[in-house]
């Protein structure tokens, strides 16, 4: 199946199917590890997901990147696929877990934010999202 469509199709079918409480539960991470969120979309966003996913893999890293967010699927190109965005295609490739690779249509919806604050990440990185970051966003991380 193409990624995009499987993309779109999990967030789809996880928005509309899951109550906020029961989706993230089972997304709570296990590991010891400072918990981190990407978000980025174009290619140059890819080359500093590639860096975090590789520095986090280090015997001595102190964080693990725990989803990765970036823009919806879109048409692209001359034949107008639908296609993921450079990030969700190298994440993918990468062999990141598409159910963390989160694609909201707006940073505000609700069923996203519930399922960031489910993760509890201590810190967010952005390199060229795409999208404002509302108020209920910022407050997810810690301010320490």
């Amino acid at each position: 199946m193409n990624s995009s469509l499987m993309l779109r199709r999990f967030f789809t079918l996880n928005a509309t199917s899951s109550s906020s409480s029961s989706c993230c539960a089972s997304l709570k991470p296990t590991s010891k590890k400072k918990q981190l969120v990407f978000l980025g979309s174009p290619q140059v966003s890819a080359a500093v997901l590639n860096d975090l996913l590789s520095a986090s893999t280090a015997p001595d890293s102190i964080f693990e990147v725990a989803a990765i967010v970036t823009q919806p699927p879109s048409a692209r190109n001359r034949g107008r696929k639908v296609m993921p965005s450079p990030v969700a295609q190298h994440a993918l490739d990468r062999g990141f877990p598409y159910d963390l690779i989160f694609t909201p249509e707006k940073a505000g919806e609700e069923i996203f934010l519930s399922r960031l604050r489910a993760l509890q990440p201590e810190l967010c990185i952005t390199a060229a999202y795409g999208n404002i970051l509302p108020r209920k966003f910022l407050k997810i991380p810690p301010m320490e």
